[in-house]
């Protein structure tokens, strides 16, 4: 990976932590488009896919009284 794209993928992990704590929607399609990068890009590092799947986990459980 250059250091481009190793620059890109800590930019777009840290944009999902953003869009999280700011309780926006998290998806491929919608970090794609906030971040400003392909869909394929983020497919192509497991890594934002895996941290998408965490923060769309963690936002589908709800506290149950």
């Amino acid at each position: 990976m250059s250091e481009l794209s190793d620059g890109m993928v800590e930019t777009t992990l840290d944009l999902i932590e953003k869009m999280f704590y700011n309780n926006e929607k998290i998806n491929v399609s919608a970090v794609a488009k906030k971040g400003k990068v392909s869909r394929q890009f983020l497919y192509n590092h497991q890594e934002i896919i895996n941290r998408i799947s965490f923060f769309q986990n963690f936002n589908s459980l709800s506290i149950e009284e």
